[in-house]
């Protein structure tokens, strides 16, 4: 018997804008518009003969047919997308592509990357810093490297390190520096990507209601390191970020209070993915220079 199957381009459709909630946001994700989003549902309504989705003026949502459907299509299209990288594998096995937040990538990752080049010269990296990807079940990266809350439905994790908040700042800043409260005098730094870094750790050592004079933000970490070197602020650091520039000297600790980050570091990957060697060669690398750091972390004085 033939199988009866629906538009296959309709159920890539309806599969994002169901898991999105959006046909905007599924739009993008697959890289066309709204609006051939909506009539590629429309296609697999019609062929159904059911309403999946309620329209309003301001978005849309799922009807209970379109729940039910989605729960069976988005396992069955991670099935395929499975089946493809098994058919696939040893065609591309020797790139892996990678995507980190930019502040890990430029502290971390990247002055470690000659030494899994030396272990795996066999091996490409593919890195991008997108910030923004998060459902990597369905992105173009094989491996993704985030700081979050640990929970991503459809993935592997695995945690690697929590870094500590610690503010740093130039040796010549830090003589002005005696107590907390004294940071009202000066501009605090920090990476747009973590701006509750700050709040976080002034609540913690008693200065909830601290008011600061004057915030400036960065869009890159490594920026933000570098005018605290330079004596602009002082930056609300990761230990494990700013560990060069503290072994150099360029930047000083000018309080001793070390408080926990909100969340922690991960590498995560779909669960097809790791059937390809290159994947399972650098997420087991990257484990253990993981582990090396948080030997480092645990044997500071904080």
């Amino acid at each position: 018997m033939t199988r009866r199957l629906p538009p296959l381009n309709s159920l890539r459709a309806f599969e994002a804008a169901a898991r999105l909630q959006s046909f905007k946001e599924a739009g993008e994700e697959l890289g066309v518009t709204a609006a051939a989003v909506s009539q590629q549902v429309g296609t697999l309504e019609h062929a159904l003969g059911t309403k999946l989705f309620r329209r309003f003026h301001r978005g849309v949502e799922t009807t209970p047919d379109g729940r039910r459907y989605l729960e069976t299509i988005g396992p069955a299209l991670d099935a395929v997308a499975a089946a493809t990288e098994q058919v696939t594998q040893g065609k591309d096995s020797a790139v892996v592509r990678v995507t980190a937040l930019p502040a890990f990538a430029e502290k971390w990752l990247v002055p470690r990357l000659p030494q899994f080049r030396r272990a795996h010269p066999d091996i490409e990296l593919l890195l991008s810093t997108d910030a923004e990807t998060m459902d990597f079940r369905h992105a173009d990266f094989d491996v993704g490297l985030r700081c979050t809350d640990g929970n991503h439905s459809g993935t592997v994790m695995r945690e690697l390190f929590r870094d500590r908040l610690i503010p740093v700042c130039s040796p010549h800043l830090a003589k002005q520096l005696h107590r907390p409260a004294d940071l009202s005098n000066h501009t605090l730094l920090y990476d747009q990507h973590w701006h509750e870094d700050w709040p976080r750790w002034l609540e913690a050592v008693g200065q909830a209601a601290f008011e600061h004079r004057e915030a400036t933000t960065f869009g890159l970490y490594s920026m933000a390191v570098a005018a605290a070197a330079g004596g602009l602020g002082v930056l609300i650091g990761h230990d494990t970020l700013v560990d060069r520039e503290l072994a150099s000297g360029a930047l000083v600790r000018p309080f001793p209070q070390a408080v926990s980050a909100r969340y922690a570091h991960y590498v995560v990957w779909p669960t097809w993915v790791e059937r390809r060697a290159g994947v399972r060669a650098f997420v087991s690398w990257i484990l253990a220079e993981a582990e090396e750091t948080r030997r480092w972390a645990a044997g500071q004085a904080y």
